[in-house]
């Protein structure tokens, strides 16, 4: 068994922690120095891997105090959490410089003063709250996806009619084309026709009026040629 407890520690039985424990969570110990000696400390725990410690060890100068954060860091408190626990080693200083090390490793353990402090964990009732209101984050990836999806369906029905539109419309502007392109064949094809006919009614007269401007042309020729020969 070891010595008696020399320094004041504040609390005295258990540290206290305040969740929501989804950050860091910070619990304060103090350390007061009753006595006229140098008391060197040192801090440990039960779950290492859980907390950190600052300072976790040191000199605290008589009539001084030292204030100690134990932080938790982040975590699913569990059942498991009741279990952990905190122990506070205290030994006399000699005079002169210190080295912990060597001290602590030749100090007797009849000698080490030592004072044990369990852990309790507080969840505040509007953190139950929000933590049962708060769906999973499964759920909101899924109700994330689905408005996604929502989103984009009357996009591809928008871009489908407007695809379909287009398609009809040309068929339409094509259909047109063809109608034009027939109706002036059928007006290219009339008047050439009639063209023709035309060409056919009036042929016959142009030639015989050849033969007439002909035969009146050889007429005068043969009257001029006819006088001056008398």
């Amino acid at each position: 068994m070891g010595a008696e407890q020399m320094l004041k520690i504040e609390p005295e039985h258990e540290l206290k922690f305040k969740g929501p424990f989804t950050s860091a969570t910070t619990s304060f110990l103090k350390l007061e120095n009753p006595t006229d000696q140098k008391i060197c400390f040192k801090i440990k725990t039960t779950a290492p891997k859980r907390y950190c410690v600052r300072p976790n060890a040191g000199v605290i100068d008589p009539g001084s105090h030292l204030s100690i954060a134990v932080v938790l860091q982040p975590c699913d408190v569990d059942s498991s959490a009741s279990k952990h626990k905190f122990m506070v080693q205290a030994i006399f200083a000699p005079d002169g410089e210190v080295n912990q090390d060597e001290l602590w490793k030749n100090t007797s353990p009849s000698n080490v003063m030592e004072t044990k402090l369990r852990c309790t964990f507080e969840i505040p009732s509007e953190a139950t709250n929000n933590h049962e209101a708060t769906p999973p984050i499964e759920e909101k990836v899924i109700r994330a996806k689905q408005h996604d999806i929502e989103m984009v369906k009357p996009q591809r029905i928008a871009a489908e009619d407007f695809n379909n539109g287009d398609e009809r419309q040309l068929k339409h502007e094509n259909m047109q084309l063809k109608d034009e392109i027939d109706r002036l064949r059928r007006k290219l094809k009339t008047r050439v026709e009639a063209g023709e006919a035309l060409q056919t009614a009036i042929s016959p007269p142009s030639q015989t009026m050849l033969f007439v401007v002909l035969a009146i042309a050889a007429l005068m020729i043969g009257l001029l040629i006819g006088k001056f020969a008398v």
